[in-house]
C-alpha cells in the first residue's frame, strides 16, 4: 500500500523539493520532447518507473512513454522538466534507439508534462523523478505548482503514481506559498474599473486592467475586462 507518511513522504521533501524544483529551470510552455516526435505521437500512459543503461549504467528513472504508430518514445526523467534521455524503440528491433540527451551535447529540453485529473490543468509542471514509498520501493513522483488569481495563496501538488490498480496516483495537496500577485492584480482590476467610469482617465484604466490581465492571462474576469475596454476606447479615439 502507498503512503506518503512514512518514507515516500520523507525522500519527497528531502530529494524531490530540494533537487526536483532547483534542478529544473523550470519555464513554462511546450513540451520540446514532443516538437522532436512525430506529428501523431499521442501519450503512452501514465509516468511510470522504469529502467534503462543508455549511458552504460543502469538506474531508475521516471519515464514517460509515448507511441506514434508502431514505434514506442520513453522519455527518462531523474528530476525537473529536463529529461536524460529521449528514447526510440522500433517494432523491428529489441533494442532502444537514443534520439537525444543532454549528456551527449544536445540543447537543454523543456520537456513540462500536463498535470493529471485532480490538480488545475494550468498547473505548472516542476519535475518528474523517482520516489520511494513505505517499503523503500521506487515510484515515479511529480511536482506541480499553481497560482490562481483570487487567492491569497499558491499551492503545490506532490504527485505519485504507482502500479496499483484501485489508486495509481495519489496526490498531497499544501502551500507553496503567498500568492502576492493575486492582491496586486486585484487592485488593478479595482482600479481600472474604477477608473473607467470616469471622463478624464479611460487610458489610465486600460493600463491598470492590463496589468491584472498579463499577472493572469488566463483569468476570465480580468482578460474580458481589458479586452473590452481596449476596444472601447479604441472606438472612442475613431469618433
Amino acid at each position: 500500500m502507498f503512503t506518503t507518511r512514512h518514507a515516500c513522504k520523507t525522500s519527497y521533501r528531502q530529494w524531490l523539493l530540494a533537487g526536483l524544483i532547483l534542478l529544473c529551470a523550470a519555464r513554462a510552455g511546450a513540451n520540446d520532447c514532443l516538437r522532436m516526435l512525430p506529428d501523431d505521437t499521442t501519450v503512452d500512459g501514465p509516468p511510470e518507473i522504469c529502467q534503462s543503461d543508455f549511458n552504460g549504467f543502469m538506474h531508475h528513472y521516471s519515464c514517460q512513454d509515448y507511441r506514434a504508430g508502431d514505434t514506442h518514445y520513453r522519455v527518462l526523467y531523474r528530476g525537473g522538466v529536463t529529461p536524460k534521455a529521449v528514447l526510440r524503440f522500433d517494432a523491428d528491433t529489441p533494442h532502444h534507439l537514443l534520439v537525444s540527451s543532454p549528456l551527449y551535447g544536445d540543447s537543454k529540453l523543456s520537456c513540462p508534462l500536463k498535470p493529471p485529473d485532480g490538480i488545475p490543468q494550468h498547473a505548472a509542471h516542476r519535475g518528474l523523478g523517482v520516489c520511494h514509498d513505505a517499503d523503500n520501493r521506487p515510484v515515479a513522483c511529480s511536482v506541480y505548482e499553481h497560482a490562481a488569481p483570487r487567492q491569497t495563496v499558491a499551492h503545490r501538488y506532490m504527485t505519485f503514481y504507482t502500479a496499483e490498480e484501485t489508486n495509481p496516483i495519489t496526490i498531497e495537496t499544501q502551500i507553496a506559498g503567498s500568492n502576492d500577485n493575486a492582491m496586486v492584480a486585484e487592485i488593478a482590476y479595482q482600479l481600472g474599473m474604477s477608473l473607467w467610469e470616469t471622463e478624464c482617465c479611460t487610458e489610465q484604466a486600460v493600463a491598470y486592467l492590463a496589468y491584472a490581465y498579463r499577472l493572469f492571462p488566463r483569468a476570465e474576469v480580468y482578460r474580458t475586462a481589458y479586452h473590452r475596454s481596449r476596444a472601447l476606447l479604441a472606438r472612442r479615439e475613431q469618433e
